[in-house]
């Protein structure tokens, strides 16, 4: 991070570590802010997180609101703070024209809105129509604002209530950069700067030295330079590519979590089909809006759940499992039946980060030759359990 004044600093001592002319100084500085601009409209990645402080003596004031120039871009966000590490930053809301003047209205309705000359205005037919004034501490209203809006009209920011004099406005944009001050923060990095440095030494054997062969070579460098750079920045934060399984039985293991498929296994690629593993079928569903001591075979199989089914195969229990809301609408419980085979030891359930009551029912069913236990929740509802809902049910094995 240097400041835009340092950035052209660095450029002219690699460019002309001897000497530059001083009757070229400002055409240089002109070449090297327009290779900026000129990057920034080829490279979307460049024109991200631009940032803008304005201080208060630089703001104007309208009826109850600061006005502030907008940035050429779209706005990410925008604060007020008044210490230098902005700790104390206070984020305002974006709304419509519309809302900002009925913002404005009630303000003034209720005679809280301070005047330049520290009187109540009155209300006008159209508040945001009054003419700019400078801003003064002549419209302090004694404390900082804990928070407010703020809109795009034309080319200014309008911020509801006014800014404080200790306070001052942080714009985080979006967008091509087309002014410099001397101070303005900039992060370019080295690969960035070397396209600008072509891209100056372009302009200046054309529009200095009247070369056409140098001209025509640098911009083949730039433009090389420049298409290397796009593509790197467009590839940085792509995700990592792997080989995938086409297999559709994969898929269903993948899906269902019944077993583990090592990296590169599987599928249509050349890798290693998993060692077959036993699965085992647990039942979820629904049970009804009563809770009865106990519950048949038939019973549990009976059970619905939606487009999940009421089966799961898994080869262990511990795991993240789905129950579909009630199709009756009633509030109902929920039975989760296990094989023993598959566990016989205490075991948590949660749900939306937090415990999830669940009771053991005395007496174990057989189902397909299988000893099944049947844990049902202690309470009824007609929610769902779901991934989607962020509600799914976790099964967690206790180790004793």
């Amino acid at each position: 991070m240097a400041t835009y004044a340092d950035f052209i600093e660095d450029i002219k001592n690699t460019l002309f570590p001897d000497r530059e002319a001083s009757n070229l100084a400002v055409n240089h500085t002109r070449y090297i802010k327009d290779g900026l601009i000129w990057l920034q409209k080829r490279c979307p990645e460049l024109r991200e997180q631009h940032y803008e402080v304005v201080n208060f003596a630089d703001t104007f004031y309208r009826c109850c609101t600061t006005v502030i120039e907008k940035p050429d871009g779209i706005i990410k966000r925008l604060y007020t703070f008044t210490e230098d590490d902005h700790c104390d930053a206070i984020f305002y809301q974006p709304v419509t024209k519309e809302a900002m003047m009925s913002n404005v209205r009630s303000y003034l309705a209720c005679g809280s809105c301070i005047g330049s000359e520290g009187e109540a205005a009155t209300i006008p037919d159209d508040p945001l129509s009054l003419a700019l004034k400078k801003a003064s501490d002549t419209q302090n209203k004694g404390f900082r604002q804990p928070g407010g809006v703020w809109t795009i009209v034309d080319n200014q920011i309008w911020i509801f209530p006014s800014i404080e004099s200790n306070e001052r406005v942080g714009v985080n944009w979006s967008g091509v950069k087309l002014d410099y001050d001397e101070g303005d923060l900039i992060d370019v990095p080295v690969d960035v700067q070397s396209v600008i440095e072509l891209y100056t030494m372009m302009q200046i054997s054309l529009r200095e030295d009247c070369d056409t062969n140098e001209y025509i070579k640098y911009k083949a460098s730039v433009d090389l330079a420049s298409a290397e750079l796009i593509w790197w920045y467009r590839n940085k934060y792509q995700p990592p590519e792997m080989d995938w399984r086409g297999s559709g039985c994969d898929m269903c293991r993948i899906a269902t979590g019944s077993e583990s498929v090592p990296p590169g296994g599987g599928g249509g690629n050349g890798g290693t089909e998993p060692p077959p593993t036993t699965t085992y079928t647990l039942y979820l569903g629904n049970a009804g809006p009563t809770n009865p001591p106990s519950y048949t075979a038939e019973q549990i199989v009976a059970f619905e759940n939606g487009t999940f089914g009421n089966t799961v195969l898994r080869t262990q229990i511990d795991g993240t499992y789905q129950i579909a809301a009630p199709a009756t609408g009633q509030n109902e419980f929920r039975v989760i039946s296990v094989p023993t085979l598959l566990t016989d030891e205490p075991l948590t359930f949660s749900s939306s980060g937090f415990a999830l009551p669940m009771e053991e029912l005395p007496g174990r069913v057989t189902i397909d030759g299988k000893e099944y236990r049947i844990f049902r929740t202690v309470s009824s509802s007609a929610g769902d359990f779901t991934y989607v809902g962020n509600t799914a049910i976790i099964i967690t094995s206790v180790t004793p």
